[in-house]
């Protein structure tokens, strides 16, 4: 009987982005060889025993194999490629029996919870390693040197990562740290770190295949050539790197006054592939979400992943729409900028919050667009008060937002309370009071 097969790259990012190094090369050349493994290595295994791909993106690889006993070769033999192509990812296995006449996407169904229960026994764990006669990786710290590149003596699991970069060929198109991106930006040495997430592309996907294979699979592949084709003016774009691209997962670095700009474009030509090479009766246009991180260039890559994750799932609060959260960093930061605001709020401002975040993508351009009419309107010492404005206590604020307002002229009060609005602070349809004044002074400072 036929079995479906599920494979799961774990702690892909984790894997991608192994420390606190700015190595582009080695970011690169990891992303490189799991693509390498979900389209080459997996489908060659799969094809000597007759099986045949359903989707690969984002770290997940769906096959169709005709027995048991083929499926379960196939996975051990595909775990174990893994590890050699790779050096260190690891990955979860489940498969399920698929017979004939049933409906894909309830055997599949069945097939995810499988991998969750076989995610809940936690993970095989990594080899430990110690000794008096070896020396540890210059980039991980986690394995025994092996090897000696231009860039250092690494583990096999960084020498293969350096293999697989264009580092190897010493292409200085392409950055080699964070610190070459940050020259672009406005303010110098800052960056933008973006994390961006379909929503609920599961479930998505599930009412769309509408129980059919074959339609699920022409489905997943459109999805990705919308975004490969989204992506594609900023792959050779020598001021971004893209980190991480794979299925409904995005993680890009780019100069500070490029984020907005790139959430605007890449969603606007997602939706023209998406509609002009509309599959029959489409489901409508998934939505993202998005965390931005704006930091100095030397912060640490795992912990911009972290906050512009914990950014990611507070934009996924707003249903129904593509949406953005984002936190600028001007120091050292390990807590969590969702709680701190929270605690903010509660404690120093009667439940006033200083931000309107987060945004619709929709609203966040026309606070952007108003930021960038404020640069040739608004003295920069008016913006600069405005900002502090929402650090001050509520009333006293209040105060001196009326205050300045009645120091400009017509034309720069019409445009702060196009923005702001007429009082310094309003009630959302959830009840709770935010300004706009921080934000729209943050994007003005960015722009």
């Amino acid at each position: 009987m036929r079995h479906l097969v599920l494979l799961d790259i774990n702690r892909i990012q984790e894997y991608v982005v192994l420390s606190g190094r700015q190595k582009l090369a080695l970011i690169r050349g990891a992303s490189q060889l799991l693509r390498d493994v979900a389209e080459r290595h997996w489908p060659d295994i799969l094809n000597t025993y007759q099986g045949s791909p359903v989707v690969a993106s984002g770290g997940n690889f769906l096959a169709l194999l005709p027995s048991a006993e083929k499926a379960h070769s196939f996975e051990r033999e595909a775990l174990t490629a893994l590890v050699r192509r790779t050096g260190s990812a690891r990955a979860r296995s489940a498969r399920i029996e698929f017979p004939e006449g049933s409906r894909f996407t309830d055997v599949f169904s069945s097939l995810v919870d499988r991998m969750a229960v076989e995610k809940a026994g936690g993970e095989d764990p990594q080899p430990v390693w110690s000794g008096s006669y070896w020396f540890p990786c210059e980039e991980c710290g986690q394995g025994p040197v092996i090897g000696t590149t231009p860039k250092g003596d690494f583990c096999r699991a960084c020498c293969l990562r350096w293999e697989a970069s264009d580092g190897k060929n010493l292409n200085t198109d392409r950055p080699e740290d964070l610190s070459q991106i940050g020259q672009f930006s406005r303010p110098e040495n800052y960056l933008a770190f973006l994390h961006l997430d379909f929503d609920a592309m599961g479930k998505f996907f599930a009412s769309a295949a509408k129980g059919d294979i074959e339609r699920y699979q022409r489905l997943s592949e459109h999805f990705e050539r919308c975004i490969q084709k989204a992506l594609r003016p900023w792959k050779e774009a020598k001021d971004t790197e893209i980190l991480l691209s794979g299925g409904d997962d995005l993680a890009v670095v780019l100069p500070v006054q490029r984020w907005i700009e790139f959430l605007r474009e890449f969603q606007r030509i997602f939706s023209e592939v998406y509609t002009e090479t509309m599959i029959d009766e489409m489901p409508k246009e998934p939505t993202f979400s998005a965390g931005v991180v704006v930091a100095h260039a030397k912060f640490p890559i795992p912990e911009l992943f972290r906050l512009s994750k914990v950014l990611e799932r507070s934009a996924k609060g707003l249903k129904g729409t593509s949406s953005v959260d984002y936190e600028i960093i001007s120091g050292g930061f390990s807590g969590d900028p969702l709680d701190f605001r929270e605690r903010a709020a509660a404690v120093e401002r009667g439940g006033r919050f200083r931000t309107a975040k987060p945004y619709s993508l929709a609203a966040l351009e026309r606070l952007s667009q108003t930021a960038i009419e404020m640069r040739n309107e608004v003295p920069s010492n008016k913006m600069n008060a405005l900002y502090q404005l929402a650090w001050t206590t509520p009333l006293q604020g209040e105060l001196d937002y009326l205050y300045l307002l009645s120091r400009l002229s017509a034309e720069q009060r019409a445009t702060v309370e196009s923005a702001v609005g007429q009082q310094l602070y309003e009630k959302a349809a959830s009840s709770r009071m935010f300004t706009y004044a921080a934000d729209v002074a943050e994007l003005w400072s960015l722009t």
